[in-house]
């Protein structure tokens, strides 16, 4: 049955304009004959339903070869390329964000990009001048993991008579404070044994150790001195509760607690 089905024939796959300048567009046309399926790669938003002929507007950013394959129900194919050349201009940033922009210490973040006229893209973490990003790719995302509130820059870079040049655009993840752990041992103990509260955090820049007992409001006992916030040690404090006492401990930066 398979060999009275026709072999499918590209008719015509053109652009209006095999030359264009970074931003401007071209109109891609098809015409084909005995196809079921007609795929156009990069596909850049082309609706390829109409399996007889068709039209996209497309807005290539570099040196574009667009692909055209026309294939019938037997699986038969055959393909038809087309080349447009961009001519380079300045680049844009068009977005450069991150979600969420603030996290807890040690959590994830994503960084968003979408340039346009750029023929390479890096991003730096500024604080170690170190590129967590060098692509071609002009739209992308990236994870990140910051453990101190950290700025991101990213640089898109594009040709200029013969000249490389960057433009670029800065962001800032803050960072959350986080109480990984504030345990009392022992939790139960007789009128005026010690007990040992230990905490550890992220983030921080002020911790507060208060204690209530029955309805009275809360009493500060310890302010942690500023340069023993951040150590990778667990931070220890003695206690000698007389009565049921509840301790809280509270972690503050410039973001928030």
């Amino acid at each position: 049955v398979s060999d009275n089905i026709s072999a499918p024939v590209i008719v015509a796959f053109e652009s209006s304009s095999t030359e264009l300048t970074c931003g401007d567009s071209t109109t891609l046309s098809w015409e084909t004959k005995n196809a079921t399926k007609i795929t156009i790669t990069p596909n850049d938003g082309c609706d390829t339903s109409k399996k007889d002929h068709g039209n996209c507007e497309v807005f290539p950013n570099r040196k574009t070869t667009y692909k055209i394959t026309a294939e019938n129900e037997s699986g038969n194919l055959v393909q038809q390329e087309v080349t447009i050349q961009v001519k380079a201009s300045q680049a844009t940033i068009l977005e450069f964000s991150a979600d969420p922009g603030e996290v807890i210490a040690g959590n994830s973040s994503i960084i968003s990009w979408k340039t346009t006229c750029a023929n390479r893209i890096t991003i730096t973490q500024n604080d170690i001048l170190k590129d967590i990003v060098d692509t071609d790719n002009l739209i992308g995302t990236a994870s990140v993991t910051p453990d101190h509130t950290t700025q991101y820059t990213i640089k898109a870079h594009y040709s200029d008579n013969g000249q490389t040049k960057t433009i670029e655009r800065t962001i800032e993840i803050k960072i959350l404070p986080s109480i990984l752990h504030f345990t009392a041992l022992p939790e139960t103990v007789n009128d005026g044994e010690p007990a040992e509260l230990s905490w550890q955090t992220l983030g921080a820049t002020s911790i507060t150790l208060s204690k209530t007992i029955g309805n009275n409001p809360p009493k500060i006992i310890q302010d942690v001195l500023p340069d023993k916030i951040g150590n990778p040690e667990p931070e220890v404090f003695q206690v000698f509760p007389s009565e049921k006492t509840v301790y809280r401990l509270e972690a503050k930066n410039t973001i928030g607690d």
